[in-house]
Formats: structure tokens, sequence, C-alpha cells
């Protein structure tokens, strides 16, 4: 059901790790939720982009990552090029 607003911790439940194979798996971008469930093979456990799975991807879909960021990256902020590969999504 579309809800206005997701807590992290709502997202989290979401990340493809539970037993229902055809249930969600979201991730948030840019204040965005984005259900990626049939791209369960891509999202899903162990798969290449299950790190964006049932969190607030949006730094590392603006950076490009496939890992977690540094604290030392988490603390800055975004520049103009992240920003705009951003604005894709």
């Amino acid at each position: 059901e579309p809800k206005d607003y997701w807590s992290v911790e709502e997202l989290a439940q979401y990340n493809g790790t539970n037993d229902d194979e055809n249930g969600p798996i979201l991730f948030a971008a840019n204040g965005l939720v984005f259900n990626v469930w049939k791209g369960r093979n891509f999202y899903g456990p162990g798969c290449e982009y299950h790190i964006f799975a049932g969190r607030d991807a949006t730094r590392l879909l603006a950076k490009s990552k496939l890992e977690e960021e540094t604290e030392e990256e988490k603390s800055k902020p975004l520049n103009v090029a992240e920003k705009a590969a951003l604005a894709g999504w």
C-alpha cells in the first residue's frame, strides 16, 4: 500500500531477506521509494545490487557505489556530478 513517509526501520523490513519470494524489495532514493521485487535476481540477498535493498540508497546511487561509504565519505556533501547522477533516478 502506498505511503507518504517511510522510516529507515520500515524500509529495512523490505530488504529481500524475508521468506516471501514474491514480497516487496524496497529502497529509497532522493525521497522516493522504489519497489524492485521484479528485479529480485539483482536486488535479493547475495546479488549485485542487494546493498541498496531495504534502505535509503540515495548517496550510494549518486556515487555509483556498490559498497558502504566510509565515515569520512558520509560526512562530505554530494558534489555537482553526483547530484546530476541522482537526478536520473
